[in-house]
């Protein structure tokens, strides 16, 4: 009798978990069948890039206004943004919260809408060139850093179109395949084969393996939208040596929340209100102690 009530209580909690995993499956089902295409029909002809765009990494905006949607009396967010980043060149920006930094990166990936005028990447107007496609050209770094369940291998390479040497050859780069050989048994094969183990990783490691990633990925283009703003000052340093000698041949562009990061960059550039108020040579632009680059470095020391 004992052990046929275990069985019935095993069976109602079995079965009320099937129930409640039925209820998700079907919520799951209706969002993918109703949630609309980010894609809007505007009649024109989507242009598919190369595999090898960006071949260069050349940005332009070309006064540029940029709102989170295209509806009419809609309020921009960037406003007449004209800048022009060469290939190669690192380009910081800055600017009080609110300014429109984090907007200015986030429109290369199109997650917002432009009003009026274009963005060209490597001569391509990228409103002509679906979402999907841009996003898996570029390569990003946010704040917060984004691991999946699933192996290391997995994490890393998710398309699984690499060799195991690289991907080790890219977490070693980054510092942070000691960290996951200290929690594993085995060769490096059985090591990338193993499942990730988040909580092993400090938040520090855990952004090292992502930016791990986005080498791995090989873009000619690399977005950081403040990426060590919760980051200690030793792995913020090996942040920023990994983006200088890794991404020495990649156009870089981050979005700053520690304002002394950018002074080894080509360039910076300085928002306020969705306008650019301020851009030029890091040391040019400390040479204006009434400027906005000098005001926002003051405040940070």
């Amino acid at each position: 009798m004992i052990d046929l009530g275990q069985v019935l209580s095993e069976l109602i909690q079995n079965w009320t978990l099937l129930e409640t995993s039925l209820g998700a499956i079907a919520r799951i089902k209706d969002f993918a069948e109703s949630t609309p295409s980010e894609e809007k029909d505007l009649g024109v002809q989507v242009q598919e890039p190369t595999p090898e765009w960006p071949r260069h990494g050349e940005i332009v905006f070309a006064d540029t206004s940029i709102a989170y949607d295209c509806s009419e009396g809609a309020k921009p967010v960037l406003d007449g943004i004209s800048l022009h980043v060469h290939a190669g060149e690192k380009v910081g920006l800055c600017g009080k919260s609110g300014s429109g930094k984090s907007s200015l990166a986030l429109s290369l990936l199109r997650l917002n809408e432009i009003l009026s005028g274009k963005i060209l990447i490597d001569g391509q107007d990228i409103s002509l060139i679906s979402r999907s496609s841009i996003r898996q050209h570029i390569s990003c770094l946010s704040q917060e850093p984004f691991l999946f369940p699933g192996t290391i291998r997995q994490n890393a390479d998710p398309l699984k179109m690499l060799a195991s040497q690289d991907i080790i050859s890219a977490l070693q780069c980054v510092g942070v395949w000691n960290a996951l050989l200290a929690h594993h048994d085995g060769d490096g094969e059985t090591v990338l084969d193993a499942k990730l183990n988040e909580k092993a990783l400090s938040q520090g490691q855990k952004q090292l393996f992502c930016l791990a990633r986005a080498l791995l990925k090989k873009s000619k283009i690399l977005l950081l939208d403040e990426p060590t703003s919760s980051l200690d000052t030793d792995t913020d340093a090996r942040v920023q040596k990994v983006i200088r000698e890794s991404f020495s041949d990649c156009t870089v562009i981050m979005v700053a929340h520690r304002i002394h990061t950018l002074l080894d960059f080509d360039r910076v550039v300085v928002l306020d209100s969705g306008r650019i108020i301020e851009s030029g040579h890091p040391r040019e632009l400390l040479g204006r102690p009434d400027g906005a680059f000098a005001k926002l470095l003051k405040l940070e020391s």
